[in-house]
């Protein structure tokens, strides 16, 4: 008897520290799971090649002035700002002004991404925009990129805001795969839309496929159905994973059709 309860014993002892440990691993590596910047290095996007390359207060953006109009493109945690090719070309197509921005610990600057440098570079980039003349200003946000354009239209007056593939929070995501864990206190790379959606009454519009297997579909529903907004589109799509949405036509056509109105 003493026996078994010692193999018990034993046994959730390994248990438990295999938890402990495996807990105290995915809160060391969060930033590199959260953050997969690739080597194009900023000023060297060919997409780019006629914007401007601007770094202002430590924050870098390609610029182009080409009208009145404004659209400013918030990428996800993969890539670069030149990862974006399909929205650089709408943007040129439409004939506005653009900015892409850049975020910290990416573009081979050679930094390490977290969240209070990629808010700053979203505060910049704020203060950037109120030192230029534009009569309308819009965000696109995709994937991560839509909590970055989210508090950028909950922190400074934009005429629409567009998200691509949003999340609620990433600790929602994270809580999908990592149930068995206090997530909401590992967590320190945590980025919400709900909070700054909430806030936000202007032009909204959601985007996200249905067979989205990264980002749930749900997520931007709870996003929709939380805004205040009197001028709100969710569109769904499917057949499209997270990483292609962009690839998709319907995604730039949606877009333009918006950015139009």
């Amino acid at each position: 008897m003493r026996s078994y309860r010692l193999v018990l014993l034993t046994a959730a002892g390994i248990i438990i520290g295999i938890y402990v440990l495996f807990g105290i691993f995915l809160s060391i590596l969060q930033s590199s799971m959260v953050y997969v910047p690739d080597d194009d290095k900023f000023g060297e996007c060919e997409a780019l090649i006629d914007a401007e390359t601007i770094e202002f207060q430590g924050t870098r953006l390609y610029y182009t002035n080409n009208t009145e109009d404004l659209v400013i493109a918030y990428h996800s945690n993969t890539g670069s700002a030149c990862d974006m090719p399909e929205l650089i070309q709408l943007f040129k197509d439409l004939n506005v002004s653009y900015i892409f921005v850049e975020y910290n610990g990416y573009g081979v600057d050679g930094n390490i991404p977290s969240k209070d440098s990629i808010l700053a570079d979203v505060q910049n980039t704020i203060e950037f925009v109120e030192n230029i003349e534009h009569h309308s200003v819009h965000v696109v946000g995709y994937s991560l990129g839509s909590a970055l354009a989210a508090h950028h239209a909950s922190h400074h007056y934009v005429d629409s805001m567009t998200l691509i593939s949003p999340f609620t929070s990433i600790a929602d995501i994270a809580k999908i795969k990592y149930w068995m864990y206090p997530v909401d206190i590992i967590l320190s790379e945590n980025y919400a839309n709900t909070d700054c959606v909430r806030e936000y009454e202007g032009r909204l519009l959601l985007i996200h496929s249905t067979s989205d297997h990264k980002v749930p579909f749900r997520m931007s529903e709870e996003l929709y159905a939380m805004s205040p907004s009197a001028d709100k589109e969710l569109i769904s799509m499917d057949n499209v994973e997270h990483g292609d949405m962009l690839k998709d036509n319907r995604t730039t056509e949606s877009i333009k059709e918006f950015l139009s109105e």
